[in-house]
């Protein structure tokens, strides 16, 4: 913050730090891993599940973040996403999978976390279709099989992740693991990741 009393020449001789949001795919999506809590209530296979669910909100936060960087191109409008939209959701998330049931309810999280969490920043109507579309590729039952993370393919290698294949060591969510697989599969960033 502005003070007058030191004097300029120590200023000008000091050094500088700024602390910048991270860019790139990967390290938004370590940022928003870190950032998330798991219930140690949830039982071992309803967390690999969650895992799943989890992964695909990471990603998905990750990429809007990442298109405002593709200006116009990107979004029509310049939105304020943040973690706290990411925080919100996987609460949700956590509410909405049940132990036991086997369906998971996307068609409610595509809704919540689409119209309400990060729906409830956008106002143009294009970008509201581009959110859904990014939705509806994402939270779907491959998500939890094999999703391909290249939503286009044609000219892109395919970046297959299974996020239930994460090694879980002795039924704890493994944040440590995450870094090292977001790390193995997301060898390359380029447009196509982010469906242009």
């Amino acid at each position: 913050e502005p003070s007058d009393k030191i004097p300029v020449g120590i200023l000008e001789k000091c050094i500088k730090l700024t602390n910048e949001p991270p860019s790139g795919l990967k390290e938004n999506m370590c940022i928003a891993f870190n950032t998330l809590k798991i219930n140690p209530a949830v039982s071992f296979a309803d967390e690999k599940r969650r895992c799943g669910v989890i992964f695909g909100l990471c990603y998905y936060h990750a990429v809007v973040i990442e298109r405002k960087k593709f200006g116009s191109l990107g979004w029509n409008r310049n939105y304020p996403f943040s973690l706290d939209d990411l925080r919100n959701s996987d609460a949700i998330v956590g509410r909405y999978i049940e132990p036991g049931v086997s369906r998971i309810p996307w068609e409610d999280l595509k809704y919540i976390v689409g119209e309400i969490m990060y729906g409830g920043h956008i106002v143009d109507d294009m970008d509201r279709v581009l959110n859904n579309a990014y939705l509806n590729y994402i939270l779907d039952d491959k998500l939890l099989v094999d999703l391909d993370l290249v939503p286009y393919p044609s000219n892109s290698p395919a970046m297959k992740v299974n996020p239930i294949r994460v090694p879980m060591d002795n039924a704890v969510f493994p944040f440590e693991n995450w870094d090292k697989y977001i790390e193995e599969v997301i060898t390359s960033e380029s447009p196509a990741l982010f469906g242009l």
